[in-house]
């Protein structure tokens, strides 16, 4: 091969590596396009019956037993949310917990994907492996640190746990509900037996990117608490109380509803 034909041959190649380089032999792009996310919070009543309940004044349940609450609070964990096309699940870490108190609604629960989305579920309490740790491992603003001054304590000790639900207050007692509202009650609900599922009938949210949605709920504890007998409450009531496993049994069907559609503001 003369000189001329070996400077013909490279040239050649090499045009047909740049234009491989630069269009039909590039490997295509198979990273995935970012996921858009939102932020999703729980705004989260405190109620009586039909009546908001957190400014500590006295109200009726449906039979018409009247009594007030010094503290309503409760953990939520294993926060799970569905797609509304297909229902397929999206579970949020198991590290997202929510400590619900009387006197805040507003919480942040975690960035999600934008989409649709039909349903949610989530628990009452904590998983065994939550449930077995110290909160002294925890920071003081931790919903997990056991307590923060001034909501009640949820924590027991290193062999009973944590306190799943802790509610207290003062009640009338009177069989025709026209005495005084004076008789202090107290519930403590724990224990891995103690854990409840809720799982909220479908109602169509949006999760918008970058946007904030409000998933809006009722904790009614005028359902939780009816028919319990107060005048047995003297000590806090534990797992192994007849009265604990009566109001935990109530919690997936009579606590936790939907109020309204979910807003985006």
């Amino acid at each position: 091969m003369n000189r001329s034909h070996i400077s013909s041959f490279l040239l050649s190649g090499t045009v047909a590596a740049l234009f491989c380089f630069s269009s039909s032999c590039r490997k295509p792009d198979t990273k995935p396009a970012p996921v858009q996310m939102g932020h999703l919070y729980f705004h989260l009543h405190t109620d009586i019956g039909p009546v908001e309940a957190d400014s500590g004044n006295v109200f009726p349940d449906a039979n018409g037993r009247r009594f007030q609450l010094t503290y309503a609070q409760f953990y939520i964990s294993a926060i799970t949310i569905y797609s509304y096309s297909d229902n397929t699940p999206y579970v949020l870490p198991a590290s997202t917990v929510i400590l619900k108190v009387i006197d805040q609604e507003d919480y942040y629960v975690a960035d999600v994907p934008a989409g649709n989305y039909g349903s949610l579920s989530f628990n009452v309490g904590l998983s065994p492996a939550l449930n077995q740790l110290n909160p002294n491992i925890y920071a003081s603003t931790s919903p997990l640190a056991g307590q923060s001054a001034p909501n009640a304590p949820m924590y027991w000790s290193t062999t009973q746990g944590y306190i799943f639900l802790n509610v207290q207050g003062l009640a009338d007692t009177t069989a025709a509900h026209n005495g005084p509202v004076n008789y202090p009650f107290s519930y403590q609900i724990g224990s891995n037996s103690m854990l409840k599922n809720i799982h909220l009938p479908q109602q169509q949210f949006t999760i918008l990117p970058g946007q904030i949605t409000f998933v809006h709920q009722v904790c009614d504890y005028g359902n939780l608490l009816q028919g319990i007998p107060f005048v047995h409450s003297a000590t806090p009531f534990n797992a192994d109380s007849t009265i604990a496993r009566q109001v935990a049994n109530r919690i997936p069907s009579n606590f936790v509803n939907y109020e309204m559609a979910t807003v985006q503001p």
